[in-house]
């Protein structure tokens, strides 16, 4: 039976690794984050089962839990023998490299292009904009590009949301 969760990270970066590595395998996070989640999960708990770091007895519920780790099943199946993620090819990525050279090539055009490389002043907003006059509207659609541009392009945001060149 699936799950929603929702949990704090204590170090965002992690997560953000995560994520680019499921869209990077897959060529989309929808669908796939949950899968592969669980399987890091999965793995975590075969590896580190038996260290058990408490200096007390568990309780009976607690020891169950540990239990009922060491030994995840779906309907009865081990979860290393289920199919359904094995068949499971990786996808192309979900993107246009044209559309993503027309950004960047309108960006120079506006003259942004060159001032995010010269120390000028652009938000990230204003650069979103020139993605839509490209991709549409669709928010989610412009946040792919607009990341893909900062990717691509070894581009990043300021804590104000300027975009500025990558310092790494």
């Amino acid at each position: 039976m699936s799950r929603k969760i929702g949990v704090w990270i204590p170090h965002g970066e992690v997560w953000d690794a995560f994520r680019r590595f499921v869209e990077k395998k897959w060529g989309k996070k929808h669908s796939m984050m949950g899968m592969e989640l669980e399987n890091a999960l999965i793995l975590y708990m075969e590896r580190y089962a038996e260290e058990h770091t408490h200096t007390q007895k568990m309780s009976g519920r607690s020891e169950r839990g540990v239990r009922a780790a060491e030994h995840v099943h779906r309907g009865g199946e081990d979860v290393h023998n289920d199919i359904s993620y094995a068949s499971m090819k990786p996808q192309k990525p979900h993107y246009s490299r044209r559309r993503l050279e027309e950004a960047k090539m309108r960006l120079e055009e506006k003259g942004m292009w060159e001032a995010i490389h010269n120390g000028g002043f652009v938000h990230m907003n204003a650069v979103k904009r020139v993605i839509r006059e490209v991709v549409g509207y669709d928010k989610r659609t412009i946040d792919k590009y607009f990341n893909l541009l900062c990717e691509v392009y070894a581009l990043t945001t300021d804590e104000k949301g300027k975009v500025i060149p990558s310092p790494w």
